[in-house]
């Protein structure tokens, strides 16, 4: 699951899970979870279960301090040329003290 970066202020995120049962914003979490190196259960989804923008909250990391980890593993993911298909696209906003994005 590739992160895309920011576009108008929010994060783009492509998710490979299909959006039936939940199992896309499950693995949205999962995704930010693991990105930003903190337990699954200190990333939640706040609002937007079922639409393409999601509103996330990240506790114990910063709207900038989770900025700069997303970038650091995208950095990383284009050294490795890696390629990952994805079927939804994702956008979050990061604010606050800790990190909580809309997605879409």
């Amino acid at each position: 699951m590739p992160y895309a970066g920011e576009h108008g202020g929010r994060l783009k995120i492509a998710i490979g899970a299909p959006p039936l049962e939940g199992r896309a914003n499950d693995a949205l979490v999962e995704f930010l979870a693991a990105r930003l190196d903190l337990p699954r259960r200190q990333v939640r989804l706040v609002a937007g279960q079922r639409s393409r923008d999601k509103t996330l909250r990240a506790e114990a990391v910063s709207a900038g301090e989770a900025l700069r980890r997303l970038a650091r593993t995208r950095t990383a993911g284009a050294r490795r040329r890696r390629t990952d298909c994805a079927d939804g696209i994702g956008s979050a906003r990061a604010t606050g003290s800790a990190a909580s994005a809309p997605v879409s």
